[in-house]
């Protein structure tokens, strides 16, 4: 079984503190995935020596949590993201894009010319997953990414008397536990795993076989494999990008199985027309709110984040849920199947909410039960071989030990999305020093600090922004230089020159 970062051993602070290494850094970056990576890139290319960073980490490398939660999703290396070609989480100035770089890799110009006309002459490029992979690992070679990685999970963080902080860490294999001592803290931890309904967790403790309802977000291939090759009924329950890509998936596998797979998919909301607020209207149809990417685009850089960076808490947080509502890009490549199997009948969509999931047996076979709460107020039960849960990512900070120490020790504070409350630069609210002689703070990014100045903060967008802000504050306070026109224009062509930092 795989360990994550929420399997962490409760220990009281001395018992931690005995019989430990320590190492002294001005940063130390917890999560190691890729709201750490852009931090630790923008970090580097400000000058920032190797030798100062700490990323505290259960990957070898930045890009494994992200592909590890594709592949749990369905998604293979030539798959299509939901990200701008300019979103180039390894080059901070987005110029060349993810589009030149396939149309280079592929010798397919085309590609460039479809980012030049997008959305209006054809549908807006996206990068596959391999690509993203590929260009993470690049860079993160080239920043000197392994030197800074100490691998294992961090326990507690804890503030010292006269400023900054201590991270202890429990390292893999037999070495002592490890004290890291620094002025600055930045989390980027991610979701806590796959949200799981009350239904579902009921259905999962009292029966033995989890398979039969499994999470869009956890590892079910084997469900994929016993459809294809024994064909059966499976409900979707969920109407984003995860739903969407499942449901290709068994298009897909049906088409090359030729077995008789029924698709039922279950949606809260049954779109069939444009929906949302007149400044992030989306189209819809055949019950998907349709949106390129998660947030309108102007959330990202125009007048919607100048918007939600003038309001308060309360109405950033509304506005944020507005314009983030449900959606999944249109691709013609999952659509024009699903029109068919429509048509053809092994397709059905339902409007409505589960309230229960119930284990029975048909015929010596193991299924399973969805009674459903429909939207006209019925109630419907549907009897299917397999469920599958693309209800999203549990967001809650608080479900992680880490960030819940935190809160204990009242150091950070979770707003009503029950994520991290943050400030304008990321900071998060109460762990910043108050005496002149004391330094220290605690940054956050990525899905942990929804809500905050960004809506859109847990995309590739969304996090080298906020690691351009956190380092700027970096900067004036003495670690790493802000990047003036003459050192970005500098450390751009050694990015195109491939140049270790």
């Amino acid at each position: 079984m795989t360990t994550t970062q929420n399997d962490l051993p409760t220990h009281s602070p001395d018992d931690l503190l005995k019989d430990m290494e320590f190492q002294h850094v001005p940063i130390v970056s917890i999560g190691g995935g890729l709201g750490s990576f852009a931090l630790v890139d923008r970090l580097r290319i400000g000058g920032v020596s190797a030798d100062d960073i700490r990323v505290v980490s259960l990957h070898r490398q930045p890009e494994q949590a992200f592909a590890d939660a594709c592949r749990d999703s369905g998604m293979g290396p030539r798959d299509r993201l939901r990200s701008d070609s300019s979103a180039r989480i390894d080059n901070l100035w987005g110029f060349p894009g993810y589009a030149a770089r396939e149309a280079r890799e592929t010798k397919r110009p085309s590609l460039m010319l479809r980012s030049l006309v997008e959305p209006v002459l054809a549908q807006p490029y996206a990068p596959t997953v391999g690509l993203v992979q590929h260009a993470v690992k690049e860079e993160s070679a080239r920043i000197g990414w392994n030197h800074m990685t100490v691998r294992g999970m961090a326990l507690r963080v804890q503030r010292q008397p006269d400023g900054g902080y201590v991270v202890i860490v429990r390292r893999r294999g037999n070495r002592r536990d490890l004290a890291l001592v620094c002025d600055y803290v930045h989390l980027a931890i991610g979701p806590f795993g796959p949200k799981l309904t009350p239904e579902a967790v009921s259905f999962r403790l009292k029966h033995p076989y989890p398979q039969r309802l499994v999470h869009a977000y956890e590892q079910h291939s084997e469900v994929y494999d016993q459809l294809a090759e024994h064909g059966g009924s499976v409900l979707v329950r969920g109407s984003g990008i995860a739903s969407s890509r499942v449901i290709q998936r068994l298009l897909e596998d049906r088409e090359r199985s030729g077995q008789d797979i029924h698709i039922w998919q279950l949606f809260r909301h049954y779109h069939d027309q444009p929906t949302g607020p007149l400044l992030g209207r989306r189209d819809a149809g055949y019950g998907y709110a349709h949106q390129p990417y998660d947030y309108p685009k102007a959330a990202y850089g125009g007048q919607l984040r100048d918007t939600m960076k003038r309001r308060d808490e309360s109405d950033r947080i509304a506005l944020s849920r507005k314009l983030g509502a449900t959606s999944t890009p249109y691709r013609t490549e999952w659509a024009r199947p699903l029109r068919e199997a429509r048509a053809e009948g092994w397709y059905d969509a339902l409007a409505g909410e589960v309230h229960e999931f119930v284990a029975l047996q048909r015929d010596g076979k193991d299924q399973v039960r969805a009674k459903i709460r429909l939207a006209n107020k019925e109630t419907y039960q549907l009897d299917v071989d397999y469920v599958i849960d693309a209800t999203g990512m549990d967001q809650q900070a608080e479900n992680h030990p880490l960030i819940h120490d935190l809160v204990e020790q009242g150091i950070a504070d979770v707003n009503d999305l029950g994520c991290l409350r943050v400030d304008d630069n990321f900071m998060v609210v109460g762990s910043e020093s108050h005496s002149e002689n004391q330094s220290g703070a605690i940054f956050a990014s990525g899905m942990n600090a929804r809500g905050g100045p960004l809506a859109p903060v847990d995309s590739f967008l969304g996090l080298q922004s906020a690691a351009l802000s956190i380092a700027d504050v970096l900067a004036d306070h003495g670690l790493g230089k802000r990047l003036t026109p003459a050192r970005s224009v500098r450390q751009w062509w050694k990015w195109m020159g491939r140049k270790s930092l």
